[in-house]
Protein backbone atom coordinates (compact mmCIF):
# COMPACT_ATOMS: atom_id res chain seq x y z
CA UNK A 1 0.00 0.00 0.00
CA UNK A 2 2.43 2.38 1.15
CA UNK A 3 5.07 1.86 -2.25
CA UNK A 4 1.60 2.00 -4.10
CA UNK A 5 0.95 5.53 -2.73
CA UNK A 6 4.58 6.58 -3.00
CA UNK A 7 4.71 5.40 -6.84
CA UNK A 8 1.26 8.06 -7.02
CA UNK A 9 3.02 10.95 -5.68
CA UNK A 10 6.13 10.46 -7.62
CA UNK A 11 4.33 10.52 -11.16
CA UNK A 12 2.04 13.01 -9.89
CA UNK A 13 4.74 15.27 -9.30
CA UNK A 14 6.75 14.48 -12.70
CA UNK A 15 3.34 15.69 -14.33
CA UNK A 16 3.72 18.65 -12.67
CA UNK A 17 6.79 19.82 -13.19
CA UNK A 18 6.38 18.66 -16.85
CA UNK A 19 3.46 20.74 -17.06
CA UNK A 20 5.09 23.55 -15.88
CA UNK A 21 7.85 23.32 -18.03
CA UNK A 22 5.68 23.02 -20.88
CA UNK A 23 3.86 25.96 -20.22
CA UNK A 24 6.79 28.23 -19.18
CA UNK A 25 7.72 27.24 -22.68
CA UNK A 26 4.71 27.70 -24.28
CA UNK A 27 4.75 31.44 -22.65
CA UNK A 28 8.00 32.17 -23.66
CA UNK A 29 7.59 31.49 -27.20
CA UNK A 30 4.74 33.80 -27.15
CA UNK A 31 6.61 36.46 -25.30
CA UNK A 32 9.51 36.27 -28.20
CA UNK A 33 7.22 35.81 -31.01
CA UNK A 34 3.96 38.29 -30.19
CA UNK A 35 5.71 41.44 -32.17
CA UNK A 36 6.31 39.66 -34.82
CA UNK A 37 3.72 40.92 -36.80
CA UNK A 38 3.99 44.32 -36.09
CA UNK A 39 5.02 45.50 -39.51
CA UNK A 40 2.54 43.62 -41.53
CA UNK A 41 -0.28 45.28 -38.96
CA UNK A 42 0.54 48.87 -40.28
CA UNK A 43 1.03 47.66 -43.89
CA UNK A 44 4.53 48.35 -44.10
CA UNK A 45 6.93 45.87 -46.05
CA UNK A 46 9.40 43.98 -43.66
CA UNK A 47 10.61 40.48 -44.00
CA UNK A 48 9.25 38.14 -41.98
CA UNK A 49 11.20 37.45 -38.77
CA UNK A 50 12.35 33.31 -38.49
CA UNK A 51 14.19 32.79 -35.30
CA UNK A 52 12.48 33.68 -32.20
CA UNK A 53 13.77 36.07 -29.40
CA UNK A 54 16.55 37.00 -32.31
CA UNK A 55 14.46 37.84 -35.23
CA UNK A 56 16.07 38.43 -38.38
CA UNK A 57 19.42 39.09 -36.47
CA UNK A 58 20.29 35.70 -35.31
CA UNK A 59 23.05 34.76 -37.68
CA UNK A 60 24.84 38.34 -36.78
CA UNK A 61 24.36 38.06 -32.75
CA UNK A 62 25.72 34.04 -32.98
CA UNK A 63 28.76 35.49 -35.68
CA UNK A 64 28.19 33.62 -38.43
CA UNK A 65 27.37 36.93 -40.81
CA UNK A 66 28.66 40.30 -40.37
CA UNK A 67 26.01 43.23 -39.83
CA UNK A 68 26.41 45.01 -43.13
CA UNK A 69 25.89 41.46 -44.86
CA UNK A 70 22.95 40.81 -43.17
CA UNK A 71 21.12 44.61 -43.19
CA UNK A 72 22.47 43.54 -47.34
CA UNK A 73 20.37 40.33 -47.17
CA UNK A 74 17.07 42.10 -45.41
CA UNK A 75 16.89 45.15 -47.41
CA UNK A 76 17.79 43.20 -50.86
CA UNK A 77 14.82 40.94 -49.66
CA UNK A 78 12.65 43.54 -49.97
CA UNK A 79 12.29 44.52 -53.52
CA UNK A 80 9.01 46.19 -53.41
CA UNK A 81 10.33 49.40 -51.43
CA UNK A 82 13.41 51.12 -52.78
CA UNK A 83 14.55 54.83 -52.10
CA UNK A 84 15.68 56.48 -55.10
CA UNK A 85 18.25 59.32 -54.16
CA UNK A 86 18.45 61.74 -56.96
Amino acid sequence: MFAALQLLLELAASWWTIGLLASFAALTYHWTTATFGYWRHRGVPYVRPTVPLFGNIASMALGIEHQARMFGRIYNANTRLRVDFK
